[in-house]
């Protein structure tokens, strides 16, 4: 069994995405990620970024749509 810590995940989707679109992904979907995978709201993540709730949620909905298309 494989276990990877929260920056190694962050770090193997961003290989990934990268692979896939050519961009790595940003200091939002970073914070995107290690809030949601610390259990964190959106709402929580937002006010740690400095940004609205609803365009981390924007942000978020983006970069789940991006993981799935990429992963199938």
């Amino acid at each position: 069994m494989i276990v990877m810590n929260t920056q190694e995940l962050v770090n193997y989707l961003d290989e990934l995405l990268y692979d896939s679109t050519g961009k790595h992904i940003d200091s939002l979907q970073v914070a995107i990620l290690k809030g949601v995978l610390n259990g964190e709201k959106y709402q929580d993540i937002a006010k740690e970024y400095k940004c609205s709730a609803s365009h981390a949620k924007d942000e978020a909905y983006k970069l789940w749509r991006l993981l799935s298309q990429t992963l199938n």
